[in-house]
């Protein structure tokens, strides 16, 4: 919400080079990533292989995150019984930016309602939100439907979040934006409440602020449900659905010349699969196998961390999460760029802290490669922690750092993922889908994103409930396209 640097600011030779950076291909997924400590311990199908890899299918799935999940689920629960779905994972499973998040279920749509108006209009703005929270009650109802024993696994659980802002702009900008949500969804009034400096430093003791918003939302253990959900669906469709992980894929190629009923080849490391229908969801890596979409979404690493408790801190994990919006500052002597935002939640069994964002190199941001930390967001995240509060720090001005860990959100220039067909086909008709470029909001779009590239191959259409900014249509990278680098360095800043 602060103000970001212009790219006059850049220090000589940054901005060519983030350009460069952003529209070269991505790659496979490192095959050395470091370990989140959601990971920990793995789950049973982490490993899931079958002997050997099917020669057909109808439906293969590249990516085994939120969002292929998503696709598959509405696949099995939506084709004919004799319709085979393969989920390709080039590494283990979930193993993507799915597990590596800040575990938050909430959305950013009340916040950007407003900007969504004044870009696309009401209607679409509207429809943006309503996908948030449709996408979010999916997600609920994931752990709902899920047994006992998986959704107290996945600690969900109701707190309050806590955005404070050290800038007194930004925070106005953010209570005029709310308002304007507010009269737009009048159900949803009263949701969120504005703190002031006095009442943020007593109530929440933060420390250097201008004041806060605070409002309802839940977090969770991702990892934990979501593989949980895999296995139901292994259990369930066991005939059906074949999970291949450390199976990454090379190429896709269209080649209905050659056998018109399987009309695409899918090359991996296993071999290849011909099949009927292809579905990308490999986020922010996805111009790897969609040349078409490279500099339309582009790899973006970002850091979290696990950090121990001070002897003052008190285990508030079923009470509060928290955002903290800064200033947004760009060093101009090592172009160190901290973008103004850092999130945490803290675990309730454990009180252990989850602590990520914050500064980092230029050079160290746009990139696929998740399989180290820099070395300045690794310092900086257990110096930046007590420095937000202003008591239960006292005396200590660094946490203690138990492990951290580096992931990979996919940046759009226009701030919108891509949902639809790969490809000149805006009805789908050549099988190719995609649905990626979530600029780290997954958890509130992923889900229900990959499930309407899945009713879209199933013959249904789009659906009413997607907004119109998501379509991967051409008139849609036409204009991104049209928006040319500067746009995508914008998005970064």
């Amino acid at each position: 919400m602060a103000t970001a640097p212009t790219l006059v600011a850049l220090p000589q030779g940054v901005k060519e080079k983030l350009i460069t950076q952003i529209y070269t291909d991505p790659g496979l997924p490192k095959q050395n990533p470091t370990v989140p400590a959601w990971q920990r311990p793995t789950h049973e199908l982490s490993h899931a292989q079958s002997p050997q890899l099917a020669k057909t299918a109808d439906f293969v799935i590249i990516g085994s995150g939120i969002t292929g999940l998503g696709v598959a689920k509405t696949l099995l629960e939506n084709s004919g019984e004799d319709k085979k779905v393969v989920v390709l994972e080039a590494r283990t499973l979930l193993d993507g930016a799915t597990s590596r998040n800040a575990g938050f279920l909430i959305s950013s749509s009340a916040a950007v309602y407003a900007d969504m108006r004044d870009a696309y209009g009401e209607e679409e703005a509207r429809r943006f939100v309503e996908f948030c929270k449709k996408n979010l009650a999916g997600m609920h109802s994931l752990i709902d439907e899920s047994p006992q024993d998986i959704q107290r696994a996945c600690e969900r659980r109701q707190v309050r979040c806590v955005s404070s802002f050290a800038d007194e702009s930004a925070l106005a900008q953010r209570t005029a934006k709310l308002k304007r949500y507010e009269d737009a969804f009048p159900d949803d009034k009263g949701r969120y409440s504005i703190v002031s400096k006095a009442d943020a430093e007593k109530a929440y003791d933060l420390k250097g602020v201008a004041g806060a918003v605070s409002v309802e939302g839940y977090v969770c253990w991702p990892y934990r449900l979501l593989t949980s959900v895999w296995k139901e669906l292994k259990e369930r469709y066991s005939a059906r659905l074949s999970i291949e992980t450390k199976t990454p894929v090379s190429c896709v190629i269209n080649s209905p010349e050659t056998q018109a009923e399987y009309p695409y080849i899918v090359s991996t490391a296993r071999g290849i699969i011909r099949t009927k229908h292809v579905f990308h969801c490999t986020n922010a890596l996805a111009s790897h196998l969609v040349p078409q979409v490279r500099g339309k979404i582009y790899p973006h690493r970002l850091v979290m961390s696990t950090l121990r408790r001070g002897p003052q801190v008190p285990n508030e994990g079923n009470k509060l999460c928290w955002i903290f919006y800064r200033n947004r500052r760009l060093e101009g002597s090592n172009g160190s760029y901290d973008v103004g935002m850092s999130w945490m939640q803290q675990n309730a069994a454990t009180g252990m802290l989850y602590y990520g964002g914050g500064a980092q190199k230029m050079d160290d941001m746009i990139t696929s490669d998740d399989s180290k930390v820099p070395t300045e967001p690794e310092n900086n995240l257990a110096a930046a922690l007590p420095a937000h509060f202003r008591d239960r720090w006292d005396g200590i001005k660094v946490a203690e750092k138990e492990h951290t860990w580096s992931g990979i959100i996919g940046r759009t220039p226009d701030g919108m993922p891509l949902v639809g067909a790969v490809g000149s086909s805006a009805n789908g008709q050549n099988g190719e889908w995609i649905a990626a470029g979530f600029n780290g909001y997954g958890m509130s779009l992923s889900l229900l994103s990959g499930e309407a590239i899945a009713r879209m191959a199933l013959g249904e259409g789009v659906p009413d409930w997607l907004p119109e900014t998501f379509h991967s249509t051409p008139e849609r990278m036409s204009n991104v396209a049209r928006m040319g680098p500067d746009a995508a360095v914008r998005a970064l800043l």
